[in-house]
């Protein structure tokens, strides 16, 4: 036998037989599992739950008789078993192994080995023989008759709304043989995601320091941590929260964008943003992303800043429930009736703007009780002339 310019060659003086056997030992050759050219044959293998699954791996190999111009053609198969296991695939014989994994319930993806194999090339007695073509690619399809295991959110899954700092349990259901799951935190209804944590023990909860990601556009996802092509994510968004302030000062919240036709301000954003309470809100510690609402670390509502907003109605008197506001700027909007008296009980006031409106009667007394206003009105307006900044 000969090497000539990398072919192999044999060189015949005399054959009668109409077959010659042709062993062909190939160093190992790894490729992954690609599209099938012309001659090349798909790799099948059929599937049947976890545990042991037979299949078939096919190959071609194209030899040439380069004397008589005449070619053959050998197709190999090596039967399985294979083995299935949690969505992984293996298979070893003495000449041929693979490995992978299945993407979805139809299809997957591995590499490939292929070494030391003997074969019959049946073709006349001719001078020389090589190979032509020798063909390893191949493709990968899956058959189900069962089903691959699978992953369930069941918490949050949806219209939630959990507190910044507090701790809630992520829950899930599994079917089939998943040892760990990875969980990740979306805070922008999935454009990107964020680990938290990379594998935990599959027990079906996980208890989460719910971290300080204030959102409505929340979603968790949840899937094998040894393959990510099993996963499931929330069904719909949930809300991560900033600490709630006060029913009363909520309340009072609600009662301003209700007297003043909120629905049509200029800039309602945050105020109605899903999910929603029972009360047709934004949820309970959503308030500081509410348009025009101040929030501080307390929590507590500190300033009402809606001027030039489109505000048509009146100024609901339980906002003297907003016991640490120290600004309330309404001016040029279209307000209407009577400032309310009780607005002399924020002791914590020190600007109040309500310009360029529709007022009526005359400026409350009490009003003079703001000690913090950095004018008092009573100083500097006249009880009859309303309208002007107090």
């Amino acid at each position: 036998m000969r090497l000539i310019k990398g072919f192999v060659f044999l060189a015949l003086v005399s054959m009668s037989a109409v077959a010659l056997l042709w062993a062909l030992y190939e160093t190992p050759y790894d490729g992954p599992w690609v599209g099938t050219g012309s001659s090349g044959y798909p790799v099948s293998f059929t599937v049947s739950g976890d545990g042991t699954a037979w299949g078939d791996f096919y190959y071609k190999l194209d030899v040439y008789c380069e004397h008589y111009g005449v070619s053959s053609t050998q197709e190999f198969t090596t039967p399985g078993p294979g083995t299935i296991t949690d969505g992984q695939f293996s298979f070893s014989s003495g000449g041929i192994a693979f490995t992978g994994a299945f993407d979805t319930q139809t299809t997957a993806s591995g590499t490939w080995t292929l070494t030391n194999y003997s074969w019959v090339i049946p073709l006349p007695p001719p001078i020389y023989v090589h190979v032509h073509t020798l063909n390893y690619s191949g493709t990968w399809t899956a058959t189900f008759n069962g089903t691959l295991p699978t992953i369930i959110v069941t918490s949050p899954n949806g219209g939630e709304s959990w507190t910044a700092g507090s701790t809630h349990d992520i829950t899930w259901t599994t079917t089939g043989s998943i040892a760990n799951i990875k969980l990740e935190l979306s805070t922008n209804g999935g454009a990107d995601w964020t680990a938290i944590t990379d594998s935990t023990s599959n027990t079906g909860a996980y208890s989460w320091p719910v971290p300080a990601s204030a959102s409505a556009s929340c979603l968790i996802r949840a899937s094998d941590a040894s393959n990510a092509g099993i996963s499931d994510t929330s069904d719909a968004v949930f809300a991560i929260t900033s600490s709630a302030i006060p029913g009363t000062e909520r309340q009072a919240l609600i009662d301003l964008y209700n007297s003043t036709n909120g629905d049509s301000w200029t800039n309602n954003s945050g105020w109605k943003t899903p999910p929603l309470d029972t009360d047709g809100f934004a949820m309970p510690g959503t308030e500081g992303t509410w348009r025009g609402a101040a929030v501080d670390g307390t929590p507590s509502v500190t300033a009402i800043l809606l001027s030039n907003n489109n505000l048509v109605g009146s100024i609901p008197a339980s906002l003297s429930d907003l016991a640490n506001l120290t600004a309330i700027q309404l001016f040029s909007n279209q307000i209407s009736g009577q400032i309310p008296p009780e607005l002399g009980n924020l002791a914590n006031l020190q600007g109040l703007s309500l310009s360029n409106n529709q007022l009526s009667g005359s400026i409350p007394p009490e009003l003079g009780n703001l000690a913090n206003l950095r004018s008092k009105p009573a100083d500097r307006v006249d009880p009859g002339r309303v309208g002007e900044p107090v």
